[in-house]
């Protein structure tokens, strides 16, 4: 399952998640199939299928995430920038990929 939209306020997909979907729908190598649904029909379709899992009845709110926009804002500054730093470190592995360049441990 792969949800989407914008957080938890009720925005949405946008019109770029929306092309996402239409275009991973088209059986793109390396990808698994994909099949826009209703949750409901995916849990029912999980429950035939996995009968034997546990099940969490009752509400999913986990009070302690309260304050989440505000609370620890110096944690998340830093773990958006490891973020950035790795997408930047993954790109330059791609780079060097294309140029058979290869770390000197690599093996």
């Amino acid at each position: 399952m792969m949800l989407f939209g914008h957080g938890d306020g009720g925005g949405g997909p946008s019109p770029a998640m929306i092309e996402s979907l239409r275009i991973m729908q088209k059986n793109v190598p390396g990808l698994p199939d994909v099949v826009a649904d209703t949750p409901e029909r995916f849990f029912k379709h999980a429950a035939s299928r996995y009968s034997g899992l546990p099940r969490w009845v009752g509400e999913l709110y986990f009070e302690l995430h309260r304050g989440t926009y505000t609370s620890q804002a110096m944690v998340k500054k830093g773990n958006r920038k490891a973020e950035l730093s790795l997408r930047k470190a993954d790109l330059l592995i791609g780079v060097f990929a294309q140029f058979r360049i290869l770390h000197q441990n690599a093996a």
